[in-house]
């Protein structure tokens, strides 16, 4: 037997030992005293007839292995398989562009200085090629999954609703599971516009709150300037009791990472809890490109908050989102199946291009009614983080799998390679990803706990 290549551990705030296995994401508590027993086991100094109770939970756990397993090559396979799966579709659609609000940090300031047309909805013919795209897909489908996303997508609420009732029944009729999610700033999210949303098939939304009202009103208000953050409040806790999720996303930065705590009292106050909501906070440097949880923050401060802010909240009643992702998947846009599909029918593998016509990856064929991807997707299919010996010997893998593809792509031309990951973008990324590994892990240990 062997250690695993993929096993991290640190102590906790209390003491206890945390041990974590990134390849099958097993996680054990263990005891100071207990610890140098384990610790004895992995690096082989103990016998295991000395606490033959712990070498067997450290198997099952695969922190302990069988010699002649390769993790890379394990890693690898369950990578690929979940990247090229052809039984899931997952469509991030842009029924429009426009917003009702005026967010200082929204990617439509730079389509702006293009001219785009912030009007619009997604045009009728698209519409329908799109429908019928699904339907000659779904009957080879497990699962197809509809995010909608914007813009502000409930501004364009008729063409979500058509849309994914006809999605609905197509999945009903040839049994295809289907799953969709709104992403939407809330300000229309009425009970009235919940309860249509449900019986669409769409179950879930996930809104932005920026922080208390002032902070959340500064950040986000709407184009005539007015504050949006009591109205926000409102529809969610009226979502809540209609939908069968509802996440309040926060996006820490350096703007409002300490003042994450006053929010948090602000939501238990007005009645939510761990039985209606869900809490996220995304740690994230705002720019014009995804603004993910998993991306790459320029302070460790803004994490340190963010595992407080966790802490606190789980304390206090509230169900947190882990900030890793049980797959091994890192970027959704270098799988097969995942397509953004904006409201001119353009169809991009990374939803952060959504808009910029000149970076498109495709389109969609509104005569053959199918997705035509062009020569750019294929780098994004080509992203290896296994080729590139920084990634590979890393142990880290399993959670990073080489970071984020759009960062290949900031300083250059959409055509330009992303297949392997680049040195510029590995710098510190060891710590970084030590930092947001023990955030995750002391997520969990606190929320055992309360």
């Amino acid at each position: 037997m062997k250690p695993s290549i993929y096993n991290f551990s640190f102590q906790a705030d209390d003491g206890q030992w945390l041990l974590y296995n990134m390849l099958s994401r097993g996680l054990a508590v263990v005891t100071p005293e207990d610890y140098t027993a384990v610790n004895a086991i992995l690096t082989g100094s103990s016998d295991s007839q000395d606490r033959p109770d712990l070498r067997q939970q450290l198997v099952a756990g695969q922190l302990l292995i069988e010699e002649h397993i390769d993790e890379r090559k394990v890693l690898r396979v369950l990578h690929q398989q979940e990247r090229f799966d052809t039984r899931r579709l997952h469509l991030v659609l842009f029924p429009t562009f426009g917003c009702n609000f005026s967010c200082p940090y929204c990617f439509q300031t730079q389509l702006t200085s293009i001219g785009y047309d912030f009007h619009g909805k997604m045009e009728h013919a698209v519409a329908v090629a799109l429908s019928n795209y699904v339907r000659k897909a779904v009957p080879q489908l497990q699962r197809f999954t509809a995010d909608w996303m914007g813009g502000e997508p409930l501004t364009a609420l008729d063409v979500v609703l058509r849309l994914s009732h006809a999605f609905k029944s197509l999945c009903e009729d040839a049994l295809c599971e289907y799953r969709s999610q709104v992403t939407t700033n809330g300000f229309t999210l009425s009970a009235d516009v919940a309860r249509k949303l449900l019986a669409a098939g769409i179950t879930k939304a996930m809104i932005t709150i920026d922080g208390p009202p002032e902070l959340h009103d500064r950040r986000r208000p709407l184009k005539s300037g007015e504050g949006t953050f009591c109205a926000i409040l409102k529809n969610v806790i009226a979502a809540a009791d209609v939908l069968d999720g509802v996440k309040i996303r926060t996006n820490v930065d350096s703007e409002n990472a300490f003042h994450l705590l006053p929010l948090i009292d602000i939501l238990k106050s007005a009645g939510l809890n761990r039985e209606n909501v869900s809490l996220v906070f995304a740690l994230t440097s705002i720019n014009d490109g995804c603004v993910s949880e998993l991306c790459r923050a320029s302070d460790n401060v803004f994490l340190d908050e963010t595992i407080r802010a966790s802490k606190y909240a789980l304390e206090q009643g509230f169900r947190v989102l882990r900030p890793d992702k049980e797959s091994t998947i890192r970027c959704w846009a270098t799988t097969r199946g995942t397509f953004a599909i904006t409201p001119s029918g353009d169809v991009h593998k990374c939803a952060s291009f959504a808009g910029r016509t000149d970076s498109r990856d495709g389109f969609l064929d509104t005569q053959s009614e199918e997705v035509r991807l062009e020569y750019s997707a294929v780098e994004w299919l080509a992203w290896n983080p296994f080729e590139a010996e920084e990634c590979r010997d890393c142990s880290f893998l399993p959670i990073c799998l080489g970071g984020c593809p759009y960062n290949q792509l900031a300083a250059g031309s959409h055509t330009e390679s992303v297949s392997t990951p680049s040195r510029d973008s590995l710098v510190d990324c060891q710590d970084w990803n030590r930092r947001r590994l023990e955030a995750a892990l002391l997520h969990e240990y606190h929320k055992k706990r309360n």
